[in-house]
């Protein structure tokens, strides 16, 4: 008996556990070449094919080189898609040249 109420008592608190300390999110991230625009610096994602504007932590990013960063994905007032960056994951080097 004590064993079976023990059980339970477990699997209640394991139940509240989950509601009380639910899974962190989990960060965006983009893949792409960067270029320079006349004012900042766009990434067009490998992923979904969209051009982001970049903002944030953007210090070691440099145009003409493919990266890939993680942070989030958001949208301005017009609808124009940026990423906030939160950091820089890889420097792939130099963007390959299409022909």
């Amino acid at each position: 008996m004590k064993s079976f109420l023990r059980n339970k008592v477990t699997s209640l608190l394991f139940c509240v556990a989950l509601v009380l300390f639910p899974k962190p999110a989990k960060a965006d991230s983009i893949t792409g070449c960067v270029a320079q625009s006349s004012v900042s610096l766009t990434v067009q994602n490998e992923g979904d094919k969209k051009s982001y504007t970049l903002l944030g932590d953007t210090d070691g990013i440099k145009a003409g080189n493919r990266i890939h960063v993680s942070g989030k994905k958001r949208k301005d007032a017009n609808g124009k898609p940026h990423f906030l960056v939160g950091k820089l994951v890889k420097d792939y080097g130099a963007c390959k040249v299409s022909q």
